[in-house]
């Protein structure tokens, strides 16, 4: 676990980091399927990452998943869920998520940050092989460890793109900064050459005159 919690706190884009979550949930457990869902404050689900569905993963991102009974369920909730046969349960049986990916078993942990709800971190199989107390365990140190590393990922996104914004500004000013100094050494030259023709005559006018 600790080597895990290195890994995922040294990731910075988020993305990458929920890959890997997923990843390491479906090793650390030796379960075929893993998912994060994240929730933005209205609870939508704005990203969801998942390994091990096969050709059901291409298609996640066009489904609108907080209405899915699996997230219903899971959204605003601080609790986990653990069900042994999620396919004969009464309510996730109607499930896409779990009908489509063909889900016995499932444990979902809340992903927290304070009070407040990140998403929710999911873990499946095909076989009827039930969750342990010890597997609950570690998807809740799991789901602790990921809440405090997507406020890092977020935060690096967010100076990443004010880094950008304020390269671009630099960039225009810079280009401001050019066109003045070409307009000055324009209107300089054009200053120049009747003040030389200007001089010249003066100068050609006193040694005549005197």
């Amino acid at each position: 676990l600790y080597d895990i919690s290195l890994g995922i706190n040294s990731v910075i884009s988020l993305d990458t980091l929920l890959k890997m979550v997923c990843k390491e949930v479906t090793l650390l457990l030796r379960r075929p399927w893993a998912a994060v869902a994240l929730m933005s404050q209205k609870g939508e689900v704005i990203k969801f990452i998942e390994l091990g569905a096969g050709e059901k993963e291409a298609g996640v991102s066009r489904v609108k998943l907080e209405d899915d009974p699996l997230m219903t369920e899971m959204i605003g909730s601080e609790d986990g869920l653990v069900v042994e046969d999620a396919g004969r349960h009464e309510t996730l049986g109607q499930s896409s998520i779990i009908k489509e990916r063909e889900l016995v078993p499932i444990l979902a942990v809340p992903v927290l940050s304070g009070n407040d709800s990140q998403g929710v971190l999911f873990v499946g199989d095909r076989r009827k092989d039930a969750f342990t107390d010890e597997d609950v365990k570690l998807m809740s140190i799991l789901s602790g460890q990921i809440s405090t590393a997507i406020d890092k990922s977020r935060l690096y996104e967010v100076m990443t793109g004010r880094i950008r914004r304020l390269e671009r500004e630099n960039d225009t000013l810079q280009n401001s900064n050019n066109l003045k100094m070409g307009y000055i050494s324009h209107v300089s030259h054009e200053l120049k050459t009747p003040l030389t023709s200007i001089k010249a005559y003066v100068e050609s006018l006193a040694e005549n005159v005197g």
